[in-house]
């Protein structure tokens, strides 16, 4: 028996079951009671009471705001003491990169007028 006849088989009998199948399943769709599909009344559902949801925890006490400076004032003082906890102390300033004008790799290099090593004669 050769492999082509071989595969002719299993894929005939491949099919034929798969035939068999689909026949059964329709079979038993087409023969079954029909269960629920006209419901004589429409289910109670009695919904629990919703819970309520538990008050919100007081809001964290906040620093007075700091005084209006008075109407002379050219603006803010230059250290007045204060220290940032949420920032780094100096941050790094970087300066972008800048480009160059030239070629990367320079000329390429010409061709030698030899012959090349491949295919060989």
């Amino acid at each position: 028996m050769t492999h082509t006849a071989l595969v002719d088989g299993v894929l005939f009998w491949l099919v034929v079951a798969m035939a068999l199948l689909l026949v059964m399943f329709i079979y038993a769709v087409v023969t079954a009671p029909p269960q629920g599909a006209a419901p004589a009344e429409p289910p109670a559902l009695e919904w629990p009471a919703p819970e309520l949801p538990a008050p919100a925890p007081a809001l964290p006490a906040r620093w007075p705001l700091a005084p209006a400076s008075p109407a002379g004032a050219a603006g803010l003082s230059g250290d007045a003491g204060y220290a940032p906890r949420h920032a780094p102390a100096a941050a790094p300033v970087n300066s972008p990169a800048k480009a160059s004008s030239g070629p990367r790799w320079g000329r390429p290099a010409r061709p030698s007028s030899r012959s090349p090593a491949w295919p060989p004669p």
